[in-house]
């Protein structure tokens, strides 16, 4: 893919750049992954729109070139800020680590309609409701599936070490039983379970994982 790209998007991170400049990872309805350079964008939020946060939708165009690190923006415009997430500390971190998630499965320069709703459904139920553990878990699934790495509740409970009774709570979340909930112990195990099970898949485990502190209730 290469010229003048324009595409709705969403914010995955951003980082300071230079003075006043930011470099903003996005996943492109059309372009999938990619990096661009903001400029200004720490001093003038009016030209973008509002400010560039992870999580925010919004319409861009730049000058794609494939196989550079960073491409040219020429056009950004906020179109769906986040509100209730930057309030509350639980939905930041649940959403710095979905998205966290999201950037190690987009590939760079290609389109992924089933990812980019994924990341859009995880924004907008965060922005409603405070996340849980054992949403966390249906997320990352959905993430997994998408990459071809299909897992189930045995093999989940077998991965975390976990024992029978927490097994077939995972098995209700499966088939959409939203009373079913991990205690602490196990949704601890789960985190673990998922750390190598990420690794395996991207090779990476997310750093931001170590943010969740998610409470839950036993069922």
């Amino acid at each position: 893919m290469t010229g003048r790209v324009r595409t709705p998007a969403l914010i995955l991170r951003t980082r300071a750049y230079q003075d006043d400049d930011l470099i903003v990872d996005f996943l492109g309805q059309t372009t999938g992954r990619v990096s661009a350079v903001a400029r200004a964008a720490r001093k003038n939020l009016r030209r973008y729109g509002g400010p560039l946060e992870m999580g925010c939708r919004v319409d861009l165009e730049l000058t794609f070139r494939a196989g550079r690190e960073m491409q040219t923006l020429s056009r950004c415009e906020v179109a769906v800020p986040i509100r209730n997430i930057r309030l509350d500390y639980d939905r930041i971190a649940a959403l710095a680590y979905m998205l966290e998630l999201v950037r190690l499965c987009a590939r760079e320069g290609q389109g992924d309609a089933r990812l980019y709703g994924l990341a859009g459904e995880i924004v907008d139920v965060l922005e409603t409701h405070a996340p849980t553990p054992e949403s966390i878990v249906l997320w990352e699934v959905a993430l997994l599936a998408n990459l071809g790495y299909a897992t189930s509740p045995i093999a989940l409970a077998r991965e975390a070490g976990l024992g029978p009774d927490a097994g077939r709570i995972l098995e209700r979340l499966w088939s959409g039983d939203a009373q079913a909930r991990l205690d602490a112990p196990s949704a601890a195990r789960v985190r673990l379970g998922f750390e190598r099970l990420w690794q395996r898949a991207v090779g990476y485990a997310p750093r931001s994982a170590r943010f969740l502190e998610l409470d839950s209730v036993s069922a």
